[in-house]
């Protein structure tokens, strides 16, 4: 066994020093140096597309959710019927949505009280600029949708 790797090594070696071998040689480190670059391209692209496409689809959700609670916020629902409809959103997505909370700004808890929960940074600032927050962070997206109380 020996003796024939020795023998296949040689004829290797001898080929290479050829021109025709050299030529052989650099073509398949050519070819190699291509289709490796062009795998590493397509596999990156396709990450990128992959990461555009469930923020897209994250983003739906969360302005589904945020619709949701609007339309049962205008029908004067309490707060553990809106609670039930958050966790019924939570079972409908359980693979997607941890978690959906709805805060009071500081002018509804003078009026109607706190609602015990602690208000996030990011739902802060959409309460205080009247727009849209999303956080990426290394494992979830944050949405916070600032929603005008009205009579």
């Amino acid at each position: 066994m020996d003796k024939l790797l020795g023998t296949v090594h040689a004829a290797a070696v001898r080929m290479l020093t050829t021109l025709r071998g050299f030529v052989f040689g650099a073509t398949v480190g050519v070819a190699a140096v291509v289709f490796l670059g062009a795998t590493l391209a397509s596999s990156l692209l396709y990450e990128k597309l992959l990461e555009e496409r469930n923020l897209d689809s994250s983003a739906e959700i969360a302005r589904n959710n945020v619709d949701t609670i609007v339309q049962s916020l205008r029908r004067g629902v309490s707060r553990s019927e809106l609670e039930g409809l958050m966790g019924e959103t939570r079972a409908a997505f359980a693979t997607t949505v941890d978690d959906i909370d709805v805060y009071r700004a500081r002018s509804v808890e003078t009026r109607y009280g706190s609602s015990e929960l602690e208000v996030p940074d990011h739902a802060r600032l959409a309460m205080s600029t009247g727009q849209a927050v999303t956080l990426k962070t290394s494992a979830h997206v944050l949405y916070a949708q600032p929603v005008s109380a009205e009579a």
